[in-house]
């Protein structure tokens, strides 16, 4: 069965988002370029594995998924000021917090799930234009905070939640 989790367009406060044949693209209304998918996480076999989708090279695996998912968000390029995204796809029993770094949309297509004992689910702290959507978010019962968007930044904004079901 294939759920999509997302209409044609949806604002997320900079861009549209939209499709453009079979590949999603974030419209940046600053910049008026387009952003395809820099890399997806997906789990075969128990192995979760991390595809560049510029290259469609396969860059990263491991049997635990936080690991992978960890790795594709520091692979992203570095001190950027433009959205690069990231998609998760499938279940994620993850033994580690995930940082998210500002200027990323992470798309969920399944469930992200605290493993163990863990402070932060999602750990996004002063971090600007962080968007995540989609999928199931569940800290389990082991998550101290679910998504951590605690700011001691006053000018860090623009991070968005959508069409998620976040559970502690």
């Amino acid at each position: 069965m294939t759920i999509e989790i997302y209409p044609n367009y949806i604002d997320v406060g900079g861009g549209t988002f939209k499709s453009v044949g079979n590949i999603p693209v974030q419209v940046n209304r600053w910049l008026g370029r387009q952003y395809p998918w820099k890399y997806t996480v997906f789990e075969e076999n128990n192995t979760y594995y991390m595809k560049n989708e510029e290259t469609g090279k396969i860059e990263d695996s491991n049997s635990e998924p936080g690991t992978v998912i960890n790795s594709a968000l520091s692979s992203m390029t570095s001190g950027r000021t433009w959205i690069e995204k990231i998609a998760l796809k499938g279940t994620f029993p993850v033994n580690v917090s995930l940082t998210i770094p500002s200027y990323t949309f992470v798309k969920v297509e399944g469930e992200i799930k605290a493993n163990i004992d863990l402070s932060n689910l999602l750990h996004c702290n002063n971090q600007s234009f962080v968007y995540i959507y989609g999928g199931k978010i569940d800290g389990n019962g082991k998550a101290t905070t679910v998504i951590n968007f605690y700011q001691s930044t006053p000018t860090v904004t623009h991070n968005r939640v959508g069409y998620c079901i976040v559970c502690g």
